[in-house]
């Protein structure tokens, strides 16, 4: 009878091993849902923002604004360091713009399109005092101006 108890027993440990580790790996693959879960909320919160067109506007329009007013300042942040723009060569570019076309009064999106790798395009028509003038700015995945280009319209 002994042999009999003996076998049941390591039956018991058995299964209570394979409960406690059948447990275990429950909690770990839980663990790791919420991980991935959390992780993937908090990137999904980011990049809506940065592929926003109405958020985008208002960065383009404060972007224009302080070229026209010589102000690198206060758009310093939102240039990304490859863009190559020193505070020099903005306020130069800004007060040709102003001589040229006169104050700024209105910015509105043409479109907005975003590449693969991230990017958004963003073109807007400017409306100043003496004209108009096409702006498109490429904002990089981390929502910093990469690229501008700006053509008055005849």
């Amino acid at each position: 009878m002994r042999a009999g108890a003996t076998g049941n027993k390591n039956k018991n440990i058995l299964t209570m091993t394979t409960r406690l580790f059948s447990s275990a790996r429950l909690a770990i693959t839980l663990a790791l849902l919420i991980f991935c879960a959390a992780r993937i909320d908090a990137a999904a919160a980011t990049d809506p923002t940065a592929t926003d067109p109405k958020v985008l506007e208002q960065k383009s329009q404060q972007f224009v604004a302080a070229l026209i007013d010589g102000n690198y300042d206060a758009v310093a942040p939102m240039i990304a360091a490859e863009a190559n723009l020193s505070k020099e060569r903005f306020i130069e570019f800004g007060a040709a713009v102003k001589e040229g076309l006169g104050k700024f009064r209105s910015l509105s999106q043409a479109s907005t399109d975003t590449a693969g790798d991230g990017t958004t395009k963003a073109v807007y028509l400017c409306d100043f005092e003496g004209g108009q003038a096409r702006l498109a700015l490429t904002f990089s995945s981390d929502d910093k101006i990469q690229l501008m280009a700006f053509k008055p319209v005849q």
